[in-house]
């Protein structure tokens, strides 16, 4: 699966849970707002939703209350992070945990000249996922410049050392 990140991200996944039939994340600024639809179960009082950096490994909890939406905040760009939710009923009886979903914070992409006016793009990576940098100067027609393996989390800073400001550019990272 393909992800294309640009200069304006615009990045939706899909929430696959048992009983949640049509949810979706859109990316926020250092977070992720996720819906699904309500538990068919009449005896719902309300949602947790568990969040953590592994898959199975949840540090996190928010009482959502009985509503099927909320923003997640606070994540750290370049990172996955992995959800599950749960229903409760009025005695905080909780159901088994939906099919868990998975969301990488992309941060953003920071496009600067240093002082020797060589043009650096500088982006958050997460673990295990690897990155192609591509240029345009029509957007239609893309060139890849290089791709990256990430082996852990962090910032990555490509120097374009092809770019010689004669053709304005666009830039693309495409996260596989």
């Amino acid at each position: 699966m393909r992800r294309i990140y640009t200069l304006i991200f615009a990045l939706i996944i899909a929430l696959g849970c048992n009983w949640i039939e049509s949810a979706q994340a859109v990316q926020a600024s250092g977070g992720v707002d996720l819906a699904w639809s309500p538990s068919p179960d009449t005896n719902v009082a309300g949602y947790y939703l568990y969040y953590g950096p592994a898959t199975g490994s949840y540090t996190q909890r928010m009482d959502v209350g009985n509503t099927t939406i909320t923003t997640v905040t606070g994540l750290t760009p370049g990172t996955t992070n992995y959800f599950v939710a749960t229903s409760y009923d009025a005695q905080r009886l909780e159901s088994f945990p939906s099919n868990e979903a998975s969301y990488i914070d992309p941060g953003t992409i920071a496009a600067a000249f240093d002082a020797t006016n060589t043009l650096h793009l500088v982006f958050p990576v997460a673990a295990g996922h690897s990155y192609d940098i591509q240029y345009s100067t029509t957007m239609t027609n893309w060139t890849t410049l290089t791709t990256i393996l990430s082996a852990t989390n962090g910032v990555y800073d490509f120097v374009d050392t092809s770019f010689t400001g004669a053709v304005k550019r666009f830039y693309r990272l495409i996260l596989h």
